[in-house]
């Protein structure tokens, strides 16, 4: 829920950065090491029990946003300083890509996904650095 008042244009700014961020946490579990996957596991378990502390009322939606959005920068925070520089280009410019398809030109994300799991298991190599 979004707190009361909240601009129509946040609210849409907002969604759309959880939604990129979930394109990029899926990106990061195809492409990164396994540290990088159990930390994008820590928004998702994080934002379910802020949900259940808001419904108790020991948070209001404000915190549960807050809290959440923070919890998605720790991975964006880790990516950039655990990754090289070449890896981290190439799964920004994968991440980049699949969130323009999905976003501005409706790509089925099945397509999407498929496509990148079919690319990586014929192209392995150009992925070595990255799950390194």
């Amino acid at each position: 829920p979004w707190p009361t008042g909240t601009s129509e244009a946040f609210i849409a700014a907002m969604n759309y950065f959880y939604s990129t961020s979930q394109i990029f946490a899926t990106v990061a579990c195809l492409m990164v090491n396994m540290e990088g996957v159990f930390l994008i596991l820590f928004p998702i378990q994080l934002a379910a029990f802020l949900m259940t502390l808001v419904r108790k009322s020991l948070i209001t939606a404000t915190h549960w946003h807050l809290l959440y959005t923070l919890s998605l920068l720790c991975g964006y925070m880790y990516i950039f300083f655990a990754l090289e520089w070449q890896p981290l280009m190439v799964a920004v410019g994968v991440a980049v890509s699949c969130a323009i398809l999905r976003f501005h030109f409706r790509a089925p994300k099945y397509l999407l996904w498929g496509t990148l799991a079919v690319a990586m298991a014929y192209f392995p190599s150009g992925c070595e650095g990255i799950a390194s």
